[in-house]
C-alpha cells in the first residue's frame, strides 16, 4: 500500500457511520445485504472457502429455510441467521452475534444439534444417514471464560489418541475484538484479511485487498449503501436505528452496572468509617474513665470492651 493510499485508508477509519460508504456487517440487514442475496452466495461461498481452507473446498451452496419446524421442539421454532446446504448435502449454518451471551457456546451447539437433528425421515428406510453440519459463529465480543483468540476450531475428537472421531459437527468461533491490525498489509493470510474488512468496512471509503482476494470487489460493489435498492435501504435504516438503541441500551446497563458499584463501594466506606469512629469513640470513653480511677468492672460494663483491652490502655 502506497502513501496515497494509506492516508486514504487512514482517513477512513474517521467515516461517521451515520455517513458511512458501506453497510456496517454487524447489523442484522446489512449481514443479509453482504451473505443472505441468492445472486451474490459467491461472497459466502468464497468467505466459507477461506475460513475452511486446506480442509474442505466447497463448490457451490444454496439457502435452505432457516427455520427448524416447531414439531422438533416443545414451544417455538429457531430461526438460523443463514442456513445453506452444499454441492454434496452438507449443511452450513451462519450466525452474527453482536451483544456478549453468558450462554452462547451453549446455544451455539444446540443450534447444531437442532440442524443434524432436521435431517431425520420417518419410516424403516431412512438410517441415520446424515449429512455434516459446519457452524460459523462471527462474534464481536470474546467468549467469556475462553483465553482470547482471533478464531477456535471445535470437533468431536478421541480424547486419548486425538483423532477425530467423527465428522458430524464441526464448529468455528471468529472473534472480531482479537483483529487488532491498523491496517491490511499486516494481515498474514487472506483469512485475516477478510475478517479485518468484515470488522473495519463499516468505516471505509474503500476496500483494501483486492490484489490478494478478487471476491472483494464484488463485497465492495454489493455492500456499498448507495446501491442498495429502496427497499433494502429503508429496512437497513430501520435495522440501524435498532442496532444503535440496543448498543446504547447495553452501554448504559454497563454504566449503571458500575455506578452502581462504586455506589455500593462508597456506601461501604461510609459504614466502615463510622464504624470506626464508633470504635475509637468507646476506647477513648474507656480510657477516660480508668484516668478518673473508676472501677475495671465498671469501665467493662460501660464500655463493653474485654479486660484485657482495658487493661493494656
Amino acid at each position: 500500500m502506497d502513501k496515497k493510499q494509506l492516508n486514504k485508508y487512514t482517513d477512513s477509519v474517521k467515516y461517521s457511520e451515520n455517513n458511512g460508504v458501506f453497510v456496517n456487517p454487524f447489523v442484522d440487514e446489512g449481514f443479509k445485504i453482504i451473505f443472505g442475496q441468492e445472486e451474490h452466495k459467491d461472497i459466502l461461498l468464497n468467505v466459507l472457502n477461506i475460513i475452511f481452507a486446506d480442509e474442505v473446498v466447497f463448490k457451490d451452496i444454496s439457502y435452505i429455510d432457516k427455520e427448524i419446524p416447531r414439531g422438533l421442539q416443545s414451544k417455538r421454532g429457531i430461526v438460523f441467521d443463514l442456513l445453506c446446504e452444499t454441492d454434496n448435502g452438507e449443511k452450513v449454518l451462519v450466525e452474527m452475534q453482536n451483544k456478549r451471551q453468558s450462554f452462547f457456546e451453549q446455544r451455539a451447539a444446540y443450534y447444531i444439534a437442532s440442524a443434524l437433528a432436521r435431517q431425520g425421515k420417518s419410516g424403516d428406510e431412512w438410517h441415520y444417514d446424515i449429512k455434516r453440519v459446519y457452524g460459523v459463529f462471527f462474534l464481536n465480543f470474546n467468549l467469556p471464560g475462553r483465553k482470547p483468540r482471533l478464531r477456535i476450531d471445535l470437533e468431536k475428537r478421541d480424547r486419548h489418541t486425538n483423532e477425530v472421531f467423527d465428522d458430524y459437527m464441526r464448529m468455528t468461533y471468529i472473534m472480531f475484538p482479537q483483529m487488532k491490525y491498523d491496517t491490511i498489509d499486516e494481515c498474514k493470510d487472506n483469512f485475516e484479511r477478510i475478517i479485518f474488512i468484515l470488522k473495519n468496512m463499516k468505516t471505509m471509503k474503500y476496500m483494501p485487498g483486492k490484489e490478494h482476494l478478487p471476491i472483494i470487489e464484488k463485497l465492495e460493489q454489493v455492500a456499498r449503501q448507495g446501491a442498495l435498492t429502496e427497499g433494502q435501504r429503508l429496512a437497513y435504516e430501520r435495522a440501524v436505528d435498532a442496532y444503535r438503541v440496543e448498543q446504547d441500551a447495553w452501554k448504559t446497563a454497563i454504566e449503571e452496572g458500575r455506578e452502581e458499584g462504586r455506589e455500593m463501594g462508597r456506601e461501604e466506606g461510609r459504614e466502615e468509617g463510622r464504624e470506626e469512629g464508633r470504635e475509637e469513640g468507646i476506647m477513648e470513653m474507656a480510657r477516660k474513665l480508668k484516668a478518673l480511677g473508676v472501677a475495671m468492672k465498671d469501665i467493662i460494663l460501660a464500655s463493653g470492651l474485654p479486660e484485657s483491652v482495658v487493661a493494656s490502655l
